[in-house]
């Protein structure tokens, strides 16, 4: 009947979650997903604290479920509405950040928020009069029921087959971990008495530390020097790559090579992608790439299609992997693989894009050219860098066309029609198009295949002047080989050469923009700069964006703490608690390999709410239990004590309902895994040491607070005590 409370009322939150994305015009994507998800563990908090409450109300005082909801709504609204306040006010700051990395803050704040905003409303409507009408009260101990003889036989082993049923069910659906959501009600009445112990243990704990309060701020100061320390380690990243089922293989032959050449190696590639049993099918096209858009009769382009995650064992990556070793045996090619974009529209492939812009005004090519080969030497010995690629080259055969201007006009020639006729002769021209048999045909004109295959046609070429009469083109105009560019590309005006790649196995996207960096500050010349690309343009700028955006939040929860308790103090104990959680989660997120990228922000910023939760909910109650006369050490170790089986149920409920997002797999799985073991180690790590430092805090600023607003005589000497004796 207790666990019922807290299911019924997270549908209500969730459903009306989905009204408020409707009108905010938000859809359900990635984004509000993680949102939705990780809003489970939130809403059924609040429930869960007003069904533990209403419980030890029935167990302490003997009242009826309807009297001891009456009592508990009475003294927990406070609490519930600062829980809320508090957690609103961390998402609703990071709404109204602009830019690419808004938008995600933007749709995670809206969904989060207007979650927290309902389960609130709930807490303090709907959850008490379940509570008034679903609990039973609690009945002695010397009326307990005893079942005995066949009845009980007769139970215990329907009991044990429906145990059996749903431990198999469960060991399906989830695999060993689904044991414990089996388990756990069944070792209900031996977990209750190992709680019991823990807090005893734990109120034995509070009563020696509490009053030490360099103790306290030695423990908050040495998990601000770990993150610190591991943030220092902890590789950076903008968005994380994310296995799409995808593959690209860009293709590049030797400058100059013809269109046959080049589809023929991608042809080739293609039967290699094809051995590999993860692959589905494969698309190549000769003439173009995908990643610069470079077009050429060298460049060449494979798409390689891969099994739905479920019915293969290997990553992307290991693909890769395998492609680049079977591709060893293709000579004269040259041969990339990257993965799509982890966000469509930024850029074409994922990785980093990056452009070499020459800024001297001088337009060599040239130069910037042996400049490039150069750059992408010294980026080849990074070891953060893999799969370093452009189309840029200077050495692409070409003809120049010397034109005698002398010549030209004496003969009656206009240099702009004898190139447009050229362009025609050569290339082509669209006339126009008619209708025949129902069918539409276009009309191009251009000389025949036979008389434009070789330089030497040119001088069969025939041009009209002035006069109308055809004038060759050989009689002022001739050819030179040469080598120069394929195609010339500017960013921002100026002459670039674009360059891909991406972080080698084990670095992260942001540890390779800075390898690039060092490179580029170390070795290019003086006129020469580097211009980013797609999500690499804005992972470059985004610089200490998360940490004012932390610090905005925290702000405006300390704001919102100090309107709850009228004091400028008593919000430290609750803002200074945070570090602890914060450590916990950087230090998850470099044991399990992953990067401080924005999923990992996004559960930094939702931990501050819940670990603010928890110890709002301590200091809560220690504020009340001071009110009612309490000394300000034994209010903080009872405020501790009466709340510490709530937030063990309410953190570890959070963090069991995270275990799938931490060991996700398939689509999104690289930020399934960042944002669940950001908000699971931050949790684990704040609730265990968070419970045990909190109380302390509250001693230190109880008694800073209580000094600041006491009554003084003459000599500056506090008259508390005078007024107690008094009392």
């Amino acid at each position: 009947r207790s666990t019922l409370i807290p299911v019924l009322a997270v549908p209500v939150s969730l459903v009306g979650t989905f009204f408020f994305l409707q009108l905010f015009g938000l859809s359900i994507n990635l984004i509000t997903l993680f949102a939705m998800v990780l809003a489970i563990g939130v809403v059924v908090d609040d429930a869960i604290v007003v069904v533990e409450a209403v419980h030890a109300k029935m167990h302490e005082k003997h009242l009826s479920p309807y009297r001891a909801s009456m009592e508990v709504l009475h003294e927990i609204s406070g609490a519930i509405i600062a829980i809320t306040l508090v957690m609103t006010a961390v998402f609703v700051p990071v709404t109204f950040i602009p830019g690419p990395v808004g938008t995600f803050y933007r749709q995670f704040g809206i969904t989060m928020a207007t979650s927290i905003l309902l389960s609130g409303l709930v807490a303090l409507t709907l959850t008490p009069v379940l509570c008034a009408m679903v609990l039973k009260a609690h009945a002695p101990a010397n009326h307990a029921r005893s079942w005995r003889g066949p009845k009980a036989i007769l139970l215990y082993f329907v009991g044990g087959l429906l145990v059996l049923g749903l431990t198999y069910l469960a060991y399906r659906l989830w695999g060993p971990v689904g044991f414990l959501f089996i388990l756990l009600p069944v070792l209900q009445r031996p977990f209750n008495y190992l709680v019991e112990k823990v807090t005893a243990g734990y109120a034995g704990i509070l009563g020696r530390i509490v009053t030490r309060r360099l103790l306290s701020l030695a423990v908050v100061g040495a998990f601000a020097v770990g993150i610190y320390a591991v943030n220092s380690q902890l590789p950076t990243g903008f968005i994380p790559g994310e296995d799409q089922g995808i593959v690209y293989g860009v293709i590049q032959t030797p400058p100059g090579s013809t269109l046959e050449y080049t589809n023929a190696k991608s042809r080739e590639l293609e039967e290699i992608a094809k051995e590999i049993e993860e692959v589905t099918s494969v698309t190549s096209l000769a003439g173009y790439e995908v990643l610069t858009e470079g077009r050429g009769s060298n460049a060449g382009t494979c798409i390689i299609n891969l099994k739905p995650w479920d019915e293969r064992e290997l990553t992307a990556r290991q693909i890769i992997e395998e492609l680049e070793e079977k591709c060893h045996r293709m000579t004269n090619v040259k041969l990339e693989f990257f993965e799509p974009p982890a966000v469509p529209g930024f850029g074409a492939a994922g990785g980093f894009s990056m452009r070499l812009l020459d800024k001297t005004n001088t337009n060599d090519y040239k130069r910037l050219g042996e400049v490039a080969d150069k750059f992408m030497q010294a980026l080849a010995e990074r070891k953060e860098l893999s799969n370093l690629f452009t189309f840029f080259t200077d050495d692409y055969p070409q003809y120049e066309l010397i034109i005698n201007n002398d010549v030209a006009m004496q003969k009656g020639v206009s240099i702009g029609t004898a190139l447009n006729n050229l362009n025609i002769l050569i290339g082509s021209t669209y006339e126009q198009g008619f209708i025949l048999f129902n069918q539409f045909y276009k009309v191009y004109v251009q000389a025949s295949p036979e008389f434009r295959r070789f330089p030497e046609d040119l001088e069969n070429m025939f041009v009209k002047n002035e006069s109308g009469e055809m004038v060759p083109y050989s009689s002022f105009m001739s050819i030179k080989p040469k080598q120069g560019l394929n195609e010339i590309t500017r960013y921002n005006l100026y002459p670039s050469a674009s360059i891909q790649g991406a972080p080698a196995s084990g670095f992260s996207s942001g540890q390779a923009i800075q390898a690039i960096q060092e490179v580029a500050a170390q070795t290019l010349p003086r006129g020469y700069g580097v211009g980013w690309e797609g999500l690499s343009y804005d992972e470059s700028r985004k610089g200490n964006e998360s940490v004012y955006i932390f610090l905005i939040v925290v702000a405006f929860v300390y704001l919102v703490l100090v309107a709850q308790y009228e004091s400028f103090m008593l919000p430290l104990a609750v803002i200074l608690s945070l570090p602890i959680g914060v450590f916990g989660s950087f230090f998850f997120l470099q044991a399990m390999g992953l990067a401080n990228d924005v999923y990992a922000q996004i559960g930094l910023i939702m931990l501050v709410g819940l670990l603010g939760k928890n110890a709002i909910l301590i200091v809560e109650f220690a504020v009340q239990r001071r009110h009612e006369g309490l000394p300000i050490h034994e209010a903080g170790i009872e405020g501790g004590k009466l709340r510490f089986r709530p937030i063990l149920m309410t953190s570890f409920a959070f963090i069991a309902g995270l275990l799938p997002l931490v060991f996700a797999h398939g689509a999104g799985a690289i930020g399934n895994r960042t944002i669940g073991t950001t908000a699971a180690g931050g949790m684990l790590v704040g609730t265990v040491i968070g419970v045990l430092v909190i109380p302390g805090l509250y001693y230190l600023f109880g008694r800073i607070a209580d000094g600041r607003s006491l009554i003084r005589d003459e000599h500056d000497e506090p008259l508390t005590e005078l007024f107690e004796r008094e009392k």
